[in-house]
């Protein structure tokens, strides 16, 4: 299932990158039903900015591209890694976040950052 949600954000990144400044039909369904941005507004458009190297750029506009670019390159790297060496690192990967997301206070922690992200989002306009 990881591998399927991995090719679609790498597609979805790829196409992205290829039609940047074209008109497009995708709309964030918040956006759409309730006229407010989600906390992920901008988060493609973020990974664009990271990609060309714009880190500043690319955390104004959303900094919830940096769990995603760990996710999109950590994946790939720790996948490839398991399966020349036979070990199980991307799943003592995902065992220690569920650790670390099993912890009240990393939760709380979480959810004030993406209450701020999705303020600034509402802010900026995103």
């Amino acid at each position: 299932m990881m591998a399927v949600l991995f090719a679609v954000g790498v597609s979805w990144l790829t196409w992205s990158y290829m039609t940047e400044g074209q008109p497009t039909l995708v709309r964030c369904p918040s956006k759409l039903i309730f006229h407010w941005p989600c906390p992920t507004c901008g988060t493609t458009r973020a990974f664009l900015h990271l990609l060309r190297g714009e880190i500043l750029t690319a955390l104004w506009q959303n900094a919830n591209v940096l769990p995603a670019a760990a996710f999109l390159f950590g994946f790939p790297v720790l996948g490839l890694y398991d399966l020349f060496s036979g070990r199980r690192s991307l799943r003592r990967a995902f065992d220690w976040l569920g650790d670390l997301f099993d912890r009240r206070w990393i939760v709380v922690m979480a959810l004030i950052a993406e209450a701020a992200i999705w303020a600034h989002n509402i802010y900026i306009g995103n």
